[in-house]
């Protein structure tokens, strides 16, 4: 987004609209069954043994969230992302962190200039 698409720095956009990112919610592991598409405006859950949205497996599920990073300064950011079993995160087709395996609650990151 850019403030002529009325969106003010920072910000998340996706599908032309601020205040989040495209979310698809997968009922497996390999991003290929698709159950839910939607925008989440924060990205910071602590799902557990609940269902991240109906029709979601509690378990052996994916995420796949797409839009537009708006940074309110041109200067260096730390991106932390944190996951139980498989992660990427991927930032203008660059791979950043790269954890698509099995394993217990683990944070990563990556500084990246914006």
């Amino acid at each position: 987004c850019s403030s002529h698409d009325g969106c003010v720095g920072p910000s998340v956009c996706a599908l032309g609209e601020c205040g989040g990112l495209r979310a698809e919610y997968f009922g497996d592991q390999t991003l290929s069954s698709l159950a839910l598409a939607r925008v989440d405006g924060r990205i910071d859950f602590a799902w557990g043994s609940n269902v991240p949205a109906p029709g979601v497996p509690d378990d052996s599920f994916s995420v796949r969230w797409t839009g537009t990073l708006t940074a309110r300064f041109s200067e260096t950011y730390t991106l932390i992302v944190g996951a139980d079993d498989g992660i990427r995160l991927w930032l203008d087709d660059v791979l950043l962190v790269d954890r698509w395996t099995v394993h217990g609650y683990r944070e990563d990151s990556a500084v990246v200039p914006l």
